[in-house]
């Protein structure tokens, strides 16, 4: 475990025997499928944020095993990629696997229909088995249940000193937190609201929801190719 005191990122392996990925599927070749499950495995990490006001929770890959990951075929090309991803894709040597899935996602979609495509799309199905480790969910329901305790608490405090308008107002997540659960006690990512506006935003909120839920129905990577997800 390694933690940077500048930022309160906080980067901790998972123990290999704790992964679960799923098996190949026999249209891609086994022995690279293979060796990429135990690259993923061994430089699979969790990415936690001490910072005040967060409680972020993710999985990243050492920057040594991106380019396996990722399907390069040298090394630069995987340095590349790297050089050009953003500083909040990296963080204390290791990228976020969402910004691998980005990536992958994108090629798989270049590469639809040939065994390299199918490679990515085992990729995919990898990175997101990572995130059911029992280390993470734990995580993930320990930082639910202290955003849950400590809410009312920020909530209260930052209200008080809130000037009153003509009706009521709550206080309102810029970021959702069904998006950013992370940023539930930030702060900066709270700013009051009047009530009315407050209930109609999250009602036309849940009803998009709902709406794009009906559109996209998959149950594995293969079905998500060529669907334009926003």
């Amino acid at each position: 475990m390694t933690i940077d005191t500048d930022t309160g990122v906080q980067i901790t392996s998972i123990d290999v025997e704790d992964i679960s990925l799923p098996a190949p599927k026999e249209s891609i070749d086994q022995e690279l499928a293979t060796i990429k499950r135990v690259i993923i495995k061994n430089n699979a990490v969790v990415i936690t944020s001490t910072e005040e006001g967060n409680s972020s929770c993710f999985t990243g890959i050492k920057l040594e095993g991106v380019k396996a990951t990722c399907g390069f075929t040298n090394d630069a090309d995987a340095q590349v990629f790297i050089a050009e991803q953003p500083d909040e894709n990296i963080t204390d040597g290791a990228i976020f696997t969402s910004a691998l899935a980005e990536h992958i996602f994108a090629e798989a979609e270049l590469n639809q229909g040939t065994s390299v495509g199918d490679g990515h799309l085992d990729t995919l199905s990898c990175l997101s088995a990572l995130s059911d480790t029992e280390e993470l969910v734990t995580t993930r329901l320990m930082n639910h249940q202290n955003n849950k305790d400590q809410w009312p608490s920020l909530r209260n405090k930052i209200m008080k000193n809130v000037p009153p308008i003509d009706e009521p107002q709550e206080l309102h997540h810029l970021e959702p937190q069904a998006e950013a659960p992370e940023k539930t006690l930030d702060p900066k990512n709270v700013a009051p609201k009047p009530q009315s506006t407050h209930k109609k935003g999250h009602s036309l909120k849940r009803k998009e929801s709902a709406e794009e839920m009906k559109k996209i129905k998959v149950a594995n990577p293969n079905e998500i190719i060529n669907k334009n997800i926003k």
